[in-house]
């Protein structure tokens, strides 16, 4: 997150932005996403939507190790697993 400052936009972040802004249905892409986004509205701040993609990202890592080494799986390939 650091490495990139300010927020990186890309060409459909302007099309979320938008759906969230004016909850409107979305035509081709996801709507949760813009609803998420939606929720995050009263804060106004895209420094925060990055904090909460990097902390949901290491989350989703974590899980993936936890049920590899639940299923009996070895820590090395947990730790494979999890990297992607």
């Amino acid at each position: 997150m650091l490495g990139y400052r300010p927020v990186m936009w890309f060409n459909d972040s302007f099309g979320y932005v938008g759906m969230a802004l004016n909850l409107t249905p979305p035509g081709s892409r996801p709507g949760g996403y813009a609803l998420f986004l939606a929720m995050l509205r009263p804060f106004h701040s895209f420094a925060l939507i990055s904090v909460l993609q990097h902390a949901m990202g290491l989350a989703v890592g974590v899980m993936i190790y936890a049920l590899v080494r639940r299923a009996g799986g070895r820590a090395v390939w947990a730790v494979a697993a999890s990297l992607p």
